[in-house]
């Protein structure tokens, strides 16, 4: 997998010792909160993967509340710049003035 990651350039691969690190550029991506980087989301889905493979095959489904917590917080930060850009500009100004006081 890391050497996949290498290939796209998502990871450098150091062949002398062996060893992988983020590259600069995604590094910034993934701690910018204000990207649509899909993190999170990922994560969550990778230590997901063999519950959810069960469940697709069972046809059980997983409840929300059992997902990793980076699921939440990784569709936070997907949908945070759309509701800052899209939905927050155009509530009615009292529902934006009490939101805005807490």
């Amino acid at each position: 997998w890391c050497l996949c990651m290498a290939s796209n350039g998502m990871l450098a691969h150091h062949p002398e010792t062996d060893e992988f690190a983020i590259c600069a550029n995604i590094k910034s991506a993934l701690a910018d909160e204000g990207t649509l980087a899909l993190a999170g989301i990922a994560i969550a889905g990778f230590a997901a993967h063999e519950r959810l493979v069960k469940a697709y095959k069972s046809g059980d489904g997983v409840d929300w509340g059992e997902n990793h917590c980076l699921l939440f917080s990784g569709t936070r930060r997907f949908f945070a710049p759309v509701y800052e850009g899209a939905l927050v500009p155009n509530l009615p100004e009292d529902v934006r003035t009490a939101l805005e006081a807490g």
